[in-house]
């Protein structure tokens, strides 16, 4: 039995930003590579005091980063597992 990581398998499902999600639920963004991100409207950029709307990054073990960006280009559902079929 072999397994296929996840970001290993092309998507066919990117989409253009504009048209992602804004209500906070996770997907996918580009920024250069793929991140698990939600969108916020007080996403914070930096040093903890320079607030504004963009993308949290989320990370591999559970937690929000506190470094967003407003700079992804594309978004796309975020993947099933291997047994949400």
């Amino acid at each position: 039995m072999t397994y296929d990581h996840p970001m290993s398998q092309p998507w066919t499902d990117w989409r253009t930003i504009d048209s992602a999600p804004r209500d906070g639920s996770r997907v996918m963004i580009w920024d250069g590579k793929p991140y698990f991100a939600r969108w916020s409207d007080e996403a914070e950029f930096g040093d903890g005091t320079n607030f504004r709307p963009g993308w949290q990054i989320f990370d591999c073990e559970g937690a929000w980063y506190a470094i967003a960006t407003d700079s992804a280009t594309h978004w796309a559902p975020e993947p099933k597992g291997p047994h949400n079929d």
